[in-house]
């Protein structure tokens, strides 16, 4: 796992994070486990679609250019 990958995915759950807070906290009231479970499952999700970005990017980088 390279800095890039581990970034993305970092930053993935962080926008993850956010976009949950302002669904289910701000917007819904949503308490307790309910909240802490949707958390955590936009999170994972942002993170597997950050990574899932950054190595396309990194498959498109390593084609060689066609004619």
């Amino acid at each position: 796992m390279t800095g890039r990958r581990v970034g993305a995915a970092l930053f993935g759950a962080f926008v993850g994070f956010w976009i949950a807070r302002a669904i289910f906290k701000w917007l819904l009231d949503v308490d307790g486990t309910t909240y802490v479970g949707l958390v955590a499952v936009f999170m994972i999700v942002g993170a597997a679609l950050g990574l899932a970005v950054e190595l396309d990017e990194e498959r498109k980088s390593q084609r060689p250019p066609s004619a």
